[in-house]
């Protein structure tokens, strides 16, 4: 039919129905009545009204059963006697997503101080805030509109509360829409919580170089039917998949994405809150805006703008806020063989309402080869003005502490280390300039990428020197959640799966700090190799970190008393594939920190060897002792990934860890923990 309408039916009555077709349907019009509704459509070929056949068709119509009026009217697909839609018809829905069950047992043979004396701890749960189910809802219409909704839960299980844990979506419940236009594409999402990034200097995630044990796991690891799968991309490409977070940030707001626009514009941007925007109450004006305007310049450049505004209230009564806005231009282009990154941008930076704007400027260069490089060299170099202040951004804040407000349930915590933390390749730190160079080859069957760098604090600092453990950061982590200042030194301070210390300086060096400016020297191998051993695949990876802080440049690979801090970890993995759906895993892990006589001392009188190894191949001649800090660290652990079906991984790991200073009495931990996880995906 040409045309189709439907009309709400007047009172039921037969002359009243006949009255309603007379004054609203022309002659020669088809019509049928279903459910309480009037179908028609024009038609020529009926007889005229006035006839006896007219008539008779009409007391037909009004007393044949439902059924048979609903298909004599000719719709193209009548399944069902309701009316008829106005809403688009729906082309395709689909669903994806995964749930996690997660527990931990731990037993521990020594434990910190303030422990309560507990040994043994049964955990249920993620305690990092990462959702226990996730579930993807998308609704695609015949004209290219797609619906979304994000259902994400949270683990039940809190910790010691007043009231019962519930099932909340303190996650969020996010919802989208993607909509195509002949000038465009838009996307709009907005509820609960969304990763974002955008560049560099403004939203960005910290991406080390992969450099990692293949023990410890992420929740957000896909799921193989082969979980063989993950270990070779590791050697043969240096990938994992980290996750949705790895390399953005958490916000909650409205995500507006444009493309495809006239020029080549592509438009992205958020309105909400990052986590640094929370507060004590939900009505306060905290805020922040990032938004970032792109544009490709034939097939080898691209151009963006890019900015970003937060403004964070610090107290309840509204009365004083941290605020910065940051401004950016930034390029990239292909250059040979190589991708050429760079990032240059000006920030405003204001404490609280009662201080002044501080102003400052970045810089970032990142240079990389491609695929078809013969040389594999990249090079980074960075330089953040104290002022430039960003706590969404890629990089650490050493000027500023960065803590989350004192929210119920949540507690004061602190996102990361700013009294000048050594850090691993690939993080930058403001108040800083630095040069990396890395390098990734082959030698023979030998996967080998390398890494160096060297750093220099812009201003003098006072305060102490921080560091992140690389071995059993993760253990100690889950000993107290997203705390500050706790260990039997007040040291420890927690964050999402690591955990780093703070080192105090003599008071002497402490006089002094304004004098000088803290150079840290870093330097990262990993060699990967994978081969067949009967019939089997296996991989193995070595991972050696040394990170260095001291007064000037090259002191740091030196003597070892030579450098204020000395740190240095050593991993180890050997994966086996037993068969398709099943991969053994080995782990051992060591790692050293070493402070010299200008570090804080510890609470015994006797001084303990700074080098173990190196005092034993000297046969004591080279012995060098310290009072300060002289920790050792280790890890010994085994797992299993096995595929149940598809979809279905369940992931074990047990490991015994020790953690232990001769030179602070309480620094004494050790135990075992074993991890289970169910996955699934759908």
């Amino acid at each position: 039919m040409s045309a189709f309408a439907a009309f709400e039916t007047p009172p039921c009555t037969h002359l009243e129905i006949d009255e309603f077709l007379t004054d609203n349907f022309s002659v020669g019009s088809r019509y049928a009545i279903s459910s309480g509704v009037i179908y028609h459509t024009p038609f020529n070929g009926l007889p005229s009204k006035g006839s006896g056949l007219w008539a008779f068709m009409v007391a037909c119509l009004l007393f044949l059963p439902v059924s048979l009026l609903a298909q004599g009217v000719g719709a193209p697909d009548w399944t069902s006697s309701a009316p008829s839609s106005i809403r688009q018809p729906v082309q395709g829905v689909s669903a994806s997503g995964f749930c996690r069950m997660l527990g931990y047992v731990r037993n521990q043979s020594e434990v910190f101080p303030g422990n309560s004396g507990k040994t043994t701890a049964v955990l249920v749960g993620d305690l990092y805030r990462e959702p226990m189910f996730l579930t993807r809802l998308r609704i695609t219409t015949e004209e290219g509109v797609q619906f979304g909704v994000d259902f994400m839960g949270n683990s039940l299980f809190k910790g010691p509360e007043v009231d019962p844990s519930a099932l909340t979506l303190d996650l969020g419940l996010n919802t989208s829409m993607k909509i195509r236009k002949n000038w465009g594409k838009l996307t709009l999402r907005t509820g609960g919580v969304t990763w974002y990034r955008q560049s560099r200097l403004t939203v960005w995630g910290n991406q080390s170089f992969n450099r990692l044990s293949l023990f410890d796991r992420r929740p957000q690891t896909s799921v193989e039917r082969r979980p063989w799968s993950r270990y070779s991309n590791y050697v043969e490409e240096g990938l994992v998949d980290m996750g949705l977070r790895y390399g953005s940030r958490a916000f909650q707001g409205i995500f507006l994405g444009m493309k495809d626009l006239p020029g080549k514009l592509l438009v992205k941007g958020v309105l909400g809150k990052s986590n640094f925007n929370r507060s004590m109450v939900e009505w306060l004006p905290n805020f922040a805006s990032s938004w970032r305007v792109s544009k490709p310049i034939g097939d080898k450049l691209n151009v963006a703008y890019n900015t970003l505004t937060s403004r964070a209230v610090l107290d309840t009564m509204n009365g004083d806020a941290r605020t910065y806005h940051l401004h950016t231009l930034e390029t990239k282009m292909a250059w040979r063989e190589h991708v050429v990154l760079l990032e240059g941008g000006w920030g405003r930076y204001r404490e609280s309402l009662d201080t002044e704007w501080q102003q400052g400027e970045a810089l970032f260069l990142d240079i990389r080869p491609t695929p078809r490089a013969k040389v594999p060299l990249s090079l980074r170099m960075y330089r953040i003005a104290p002022e430039f202040v960003n706590v969404t951004g890629n990089f650490l804040n050493s000027s500023v502490l960065e803590v989350f407000p004192n929210v119920a349930g949540i507690g004061t915590t602190v996102r990361a280390p700013f009294e000048s933390p050594m850090v691993q390749l690939g993080t930058p730190v403001n108040n800083r300039q630095g040069l990396e160079l890395h390098l990734q080859g082959a030698i023979k069957e030998w996967q080998i990428n390398a890494g160096v760098g060297l750093a220099s604090e812009l201003t003098p600092t006072s305060g102490g020197v921080s560091y992140f453990h690389l071995v059993n950061g993760e253990t100690l982590s889950r000993l107290n959640l997203f705390s500050q200042s706790w260990g039997p030194y007040n040291a420890l301070n927690s964050v999402y799966r690591r955990t780093f210390e703070v080192v105090q300086l003599s008071d002497s060096l402490s006089s002094e700090a304004t004098s000088f400016k803290k150079r840290f020297n870093t330097l990262e191998v990993q060699i990967k190799r994978k081969g067949t051993w009967k019939g089997r695949d296996w991989v193995a990876t070595w991972l050696h970190r040394m990170n260095t802080v001291q007064r000037d440049w090259l002191e740091g690979f030196g003597q070892p008393m030579a450098s204020l801090l000395r740190q240095q970890s050593t991993q180890l993995d050997l994966g086996l594939e037993f068969n398709p759906r099943c991969v053994g895993l080995l782990h051992l892990g060591f790692e050293r920190v070493v402070g010299n006589g200008e570090t804080f001392a510890g609470d015994l009188d006797a001084p303990s060897v700074a080098n173990p190894l190196t005092n034993w191949l000297s046969g004591g001649s080279r012995e060098v002792m310290t009072y300060s800090r002289n920790q050792t660290q280790s890890r010994i652990g085994a797992g299993l990934d096995v595929s149940l079906s598809d979809g279905v991984n369940l992931y074990l790991r047990h490991q015994w860890y020790a953690f232990r200073d001769p030179n602070f009495s309480l620094n004494a931990l050790a135990g075992s923990e074993t991890m289970v996880e169910l996955k699934l995906t759908f």
